[in-house]
């Protein structure tokens, strides 16, 4: 019996799933690898949140907020530097309302992200900075009154990360 003609129809097929198993790893690599990440959003919704997380204190707001000396930044664990560099990719702003007065504020240097981000969101494009805008209610006592005050945190990220690479 001649069986050399088998082995040899049967390495070709062997050769042809190969072939087949190592694109569809090489196209999913490649698919994996080349889409983009867009983190902007979500990393203003997380600088924001750490705002409110910093200046709360069981549902009362800090005491410390309204001395002279209080640095934001510092307190809440935050890079200044990041905000204040020239061509940074974030903005914050912090104000603090009893009613419809501001009684505090405090924002850092690049208001062109803020202005970017409100004309982005005003006419939906995706190359403008994201930005979010949130409000929390806090509890403060002051001279032994208790008040209600509004805190808003508008947070803007133009950081949206890189396509990968595939090499």
């Amino acid at each position: 019996m001649n069986k050399l003609g088998s082995e040899n129809l049967l390495s070709i097929w062997w050769f042809l799933v190969l072939v087949i198993v190592a694109g569809g790893i090489a196209l999913g690599v490649f698919m994996f690898y080349s889409a983009d990440v867009d983190v902007r959003e979500v990393e203003a919704g997380i600088m924001a949140n750490k705002i409110y997380d910093c200046l709360n204190d069981n549902g009362h707001l800090k005491g410390d907020v309204f001395l002279k000396d209080f640095d934001l930044y510092k307190e809440c664990d935050i890079n200044r530097n990041v905000f204040f560099e020239d061509g940074t990719g974030y903005y914050l702003n912090v104000s603090i309302f009893e009613g419809n007065i501001n009684i505090f504020e405090n924002h850092s240097r690049s208001e062109d992200l803020k202005r970017n981000c409100i004309i982005g969101k005003g006419i939906g494009t995706k190359d403008f900075p994201e930005c979010f805008l949130g409000e929390e209610r806090f509890l403060f006592i002051s001279n032994g009154v208790e008040k209600e005050l509004a805190v808003k945190v508008l947070a803007v990220s133009n950081q949206k990360g890189r396509a990968l690479p595939l090499l």
